[in-house]
């Protein structure tokens, strides 16, 4: 994979547009990035990273945080647009992260949801491959061959990683390694492992734990038996639990042969049982029928004296049924008048309604004629207050207007009042940066330049003192060749060193951008202010103002016309009041107008009404006075109950004589069945005595007791032996079941105490699993970064992993050593300077990604970025890593380096200059080949 653009919109330190073109270094070339602290350098790997992957270039930083601090449009977009070629083919991916932003309409925010698209260009038109966060990130590793981990890995070296990584102790190693080559596995094996163990570990004690409440829940009925089996399961549990076993399956044989001997006594005393509860049947059957001889003796009497009363009441109800005919005619004599009774209570009903509706039309004719009377005068009170609308309207259009004028004129005074305010802050903010610029100044000037100079020529005094501090016996010195070093020169107090003149300078450019910086700021400032003037004067001039006109006079002014103002709408507020009261008179004027006509029919209506109802009153009155002179009753009501008082005489006469009738059948029927009982139960007595029932019973009842105790005794024995027996049996299939996880739970345990390093059966190295892995790719990186190491140190140094250590445990096996090939010796990385260090660091950087990228297969690496200081270098070292990356970039790899060395800057041409600006910042590319 190759960036060939890449563009920028609201993304981190830049929050305007910025696109940055990598086209020109196709061809394999180391080109660097450039800035100041905090321009946004990183920002470039970090937008290349999450173009790709949608995550940052380093572990520190998280997608969230991408949205740019500098922008002032809130509904502005966030987003990065990368074009790059892989396998021969190009492709642009289109990605923005989600993030709170202002709503396009109405108040309040947003979240906008996280966003990609993949396209493949080609050459008259672009494809869209897929669209979608989750879908574009799983095509990009498609294409790549990378995930974002190994991409950071291979293609990202990020900042102060690889130089924390060399001078990490094994344990500390082993966590950047486990990051590095996910080596995490080899823990969730472990730890999978573990789980194992520990769930069969488990198993086996709660099947031991299932065998002691099995043993525990029964016991030997044999009392020697009992005693020696609870000791053995108290003092050995489950190790002992087969013979537990069998003294259970002995106790159970012998019990099993003595329960045929007592089933047998208990089938002979229910049979004698069963013989005394069939004489209590019958002896109790015998006692009943004495009982109900004497109470059918008894009832025999009582019926017949009611059959008595009955002959009497029948007697009495043939007398009332004699009397039916002559209701019955009475009856129908009145039903055939009940037609004249209806036509009495519809011409009552037709009367009452006729007055009622008579009142009405008195009631409404006084109310109807009072309203006439109060709409003409109303009529002639609103014609005289329509007089003064007109004249009241043309005032209020002249209000109006003069309104409109004063409002024109405020809005003119608010707008010089603005560039006023505007013209002093920014003539303020002109001074502060005067006053900035002439400090920054006279820093550089006064201070930082003069102590520069004096440490540059004091280092140049000292360099042949520390020229001589590397002299070596035996070996030529640098400068002139000799051998032999008889008066080399020595160091004073006054002797500089080169990080002490590095220093100096590094303070020195600073103050000089410093003192730059303030320069344009002040420059910029005063171009705005005179801008700012210019348009205040044209704005006075404009509106006929004089140039000495000053703020203090504009608020006056508008205070003056503000007062105006409120006076007018004060007054525009009461004449609109009192238009709107006339125009709501004249609308009512002419309401009442429109009503008088209707309301003077209406009136003369409801006169000829109430004659007509008088005359259909007095018609109805005489017509109900003649029809009721013919009738016995005075309603149709009490002509109906008298009806029914006749039919209910009727029908109770009939419904008496017919009880009565049917009770005198009935106690018949009962005397013959109670004679029939009586000579029944004679016969079946024939003079017996009665039965002892309760001394029988007593005798059962304690032969029932007897009965019962045995069967519980014999139902006891049977359940204890039953679970005895399933007791025994189960426990006997646990026990080989608990031998068999028992056996794989030691399998199990060897197995995690070898991979947790804990293990002493086997020797050698007690170290995990895990750590013996990353032994294999930490082996493997050495080989790859001594290659590059060998090349950057002139062959003095070789990295190697420690291999005798003090302890043989856990935190050993990656440690690091550096073998001097001057001395032959070897010593800790520790030792190393700084410039070394960093040497030593990129190193492994790059064998690190030689060594993921075999393990990763046929991943090619077209481009790299490093991240890292270069400071530390001297001239030679610094030459030795600038040709190593020259000969990565000579295999068609593109190199990036963020670096702030000059050294650096001078050397290589192509570069990308991040500039720092109040409003974010910009990326420029030079050196570009046309």
């Amino acid at each position: 994979m190759k960036p060939l653009e890449l563009e920028l919109y609201g993304f981190g330190a830049f929050a305007n547009a910025c696109k940055i073109s990598f086209e020109a270094w196709q061809d394999g070339e180391v080109f660097l990035i450039t800035g100041e602290t905090g321009a946004g350098k990183t920002t470039i790997f970090d937008a290349i990273c999450f173009a790709l992957y949608g995550t940052a270039s380093g572990s520190d930083r998280e997608a969230k945080q991408f949205r740019s601090q500098y922008l002032t449009d809130s509904t502005a977009v966030t987003k990065v647009r990368l074009k790059f070629s892989c396998n021969g083919k190009c492709y642009l991916v289109d990605r923005s992260p989600s993030y709170e932003r202002q709503k396009q309409r109405g108040i309040g925010t947003m979240e906008q949801k996280a966003d990609a698209v993949l396209y493949e260009i080609l050459p008259e038109r672009r494809d869209c491959i897929c669209s979608g966060v989750t879908p574009v990130t799983a095509e990009i590793v498609r294409l790549i061959g990378m995930d974002s981990k190994q991409f950071r890995q291979i293609v990202m070296i990020a900042q102060g990683e690889f130089r924390r990584f060399l001078l990490s102790n094994s344990v500390e190693k082993s966590e950047i390694l486990s990051k590095l080559f996910h080596t995490e596995y080899c823990q969730s094996i472990r730890d999978g492992l573990k789980q194992y163990y520990d769930a069969k570990k488990q198993e086996v004690d709660a099947q031991k734990l299932s065998i002691e409440t099995k043993l525990k829940s029964v016991t030997p009925h044999d009392a020697v038996r009992k005693q020696s089996y609870q000791t053995q399961l108290e003092m050995y549990g489950a190790a002992v639990a087969e013979e537990l076993c069998n003294l259970l399956e002995k106790d159970y044989t012998e019990n099993m042969e003595q329960l045929p001997k007592l089933e047998q006594e208990q089938t002979g005393l229910q049979q004698k049982i069963d013989r005394l509860v069939q004489c209590i049947a019958q002896g109790k059957q015998h006692n009943d029928n004495l009982y109900n001889l004497e109470r059918q003796q008894k009832q025999l009497t009582v019926l017949q004296q009611k059959q008595a009363v009955t002959w009497e009441l029948v007697q009495r109800t043939e007398e009332q049924a004699a009397q039916i005919p002559v209701w019955q005619e009475e009856k129908t004599l009145l039903e055939s008048s009940v037609p004249e009774y209806q036509h009495m209570a519809e011409l009552q009903n037709v009367l009452a309604e006729l007055q009622k509706k008579y009142s009405l039309c008195q009631q409404e004719q006084v109310r109807c004629k009072a309203t006439l009377e109060q709409t003409r005068q109303q009529c002639t009170f609103l014609q005289k207050a329509l007089e003064e609308h007109a004249a009241l309207a043309a005032a209020c259009e002249i209000v109006r207007h003069t309104i409109v004028q004063k409002q024109q004129v405020l809005a003119t005074l608010q707008t010089l009042q603005t560039q006023f305010v505007q013209v002093q802050e920014a003539e303020e903010l002109c001074q502060q940066f005067a006053v900035s610029a002439q400090a920054a100044h006279t820093k550089y000037y006064q201070v930082e330049k003069p102590a520069y100079e004096a440490v540059e020529q004091q280092f140049f005094r000292s360099m042949a003192g520390n020229l001589a501090t590397q002299l070596e016996p035996e070996k030529p010195c640098p400068v002139c060749g000799a051998i032999e070093h008889p008066h080399p020169a020595a160091q004073t107090e006054q002797t500089v060193t080169e990080q002490q003149f590095q220093r100096a300078r590094k303070k020195q450019e600073t103050a000089l951008q410093d003192m730059q910086k303030q320069k344009s700021q002040l420059e910029k400032q005063q171009a705005l202010c005179a801008q700012l003037q210019a348009q205040k004067q044209a704005a006075l001039q404009q509106q006929k103002l004089k140039e000495t006109t000053t703020l203090e006079i504009l608020k006056e002014m508008e205070e003056k016309t503000q007062e105006k103002m409120t006076a007018l709408t004060q007054q525009q507020a009461e004449q609109q009041d009192k238009l709107r009261e006339l125009e709501e008179k004249q609308a009512e004027w002419k309401r009442k107008q429109e009503a008088l006509p209707i309301l003077q029919n209406t009136y003369e209506a409801g006169e000829r009404e109430v004659q007509e109802l008088t005359q259909q009153i007095s018609s109805r009155q005489a017509e109900l006075t003649c029809a009721r002179s013919a009738l016995q009753y005075a309603t149709l009501q009490e002509a109906q109950a008298q009806l029914q008082c006749l039919q209910q005489k009727i029908e109770q006469a009939q419904q008496k004589q017919k009880q009565a009738q049917m009770q005198q059948q009935e106690l018949e029927k009962q005397i013959a069945v109670c004679q029939t009982d009586l000579v029944r139960l004679q016969t079946e007595i024939a003079g017996k005595p009665l039965y002892d029932v309760q001394q029988a019973e007593q005798v059962v009842q304690g032969s029932r007791r007897t009965l019962l105790q045995q069967q519980k005794q014999i139902a006891v024995r049977k359940a204890d032996l039953q679970q005895m027996q399933a007791v025994f049996v189960s426990v006997r299939l646990e026990i080989k079941t608990l031998e068999e996880t028992q056996t794989i739970c030691q399998e199990y345990k060897e197995l995690y105490s070898m991979l947790n390093g804990t293990s002493t059966d086997h020797g050698g190295e007690r170290i995990s699993f895990e750590r013996y892995v990353q032994t294999y790719y930490f082996t493997r990186i050495l080989e790859h970064a001594n290659q590059k190491l060998y090349q950057l140190s002139n062959g003095r140094y070789q990295l190697m992993r420690r291999k005798e250590e003090e302890r043989r445990n856990l935190s050993s096996g990656l440690n690091l050593d550096v073998l001097d090939q001057y001395t032959g010796t070897a010593r800790d990385v520790k030792t190393l300077s700084g410039g070394e260090t960093f040497l030593a660091s990129l190193s492994l950087a790059l064998g690190l990604s030689e060594a993921v990228q075999q393990q990763s297969g046929c991943v090619q690496i077209q481009a790299m970025f490093i991240d890292e200081g270069f400071g530390s270098l001297d001239e030679t070292a610094l030459e030795n890593a600038i040709r190593l990356l020259q000969q990565l970039s000579g295999q068609d790899c593109m190199v990036g380096i963020i670096s702030h060395v000059p050294a650096l800057a001078e050397r290589f041409d192509a570069q990308i200059r991040v500039e720092k600006t109040p409003n974010g910042s910009r990326a420029v590319c030079v050196g570009m080949k046309k």
